[in-house]
């Protein structure tokens, strides 16, 4: 179900946001992987991670800007999913014990 978090789908959605200064996180992703979260589509939240990672792109000397993504993306998903609910995963690969 991950065929929705395109990276031309991201990139779309990005656009709709004005873009931030230097150092600043856009909005844009962790809105993005809230909604995925919330709509019982977490399988995409990593896409959305990922690509909002590579955005950062190399003008990052250090992993400052990675790990305050990281801490903003997982606060996000923790305040929604204590409003909207966590989703239900279920594994199929795993073997039936």
């Amino acid at each position: 179900m991950t065929e929705i978090a395109t990276p031309e789908f991201l990139s779309h959605l990005k656009s709709l946001y004005p873009e931030q200064s230097e150092g600043k996180i856009s909005p844009w992703s962790l809105v993005v992987a809230t909604t995925f979260s919330a709509s019982n589509l977490p399988e995409a939240v990593p896409l959305v991670f990922q690509y909002a990672l590579n955005d950062l792109g190399p003008q990052s000397t250090d992993n400052a800007d990675s790990l305050l993504l990281v801490r903003k993306i997982k606060d996000a998903l923790f305040k929604s999913g204590m409003l909207s609910g966590y989703p239900k995963v279920v594994d199929s690969t795993a073997s039936a014990s």
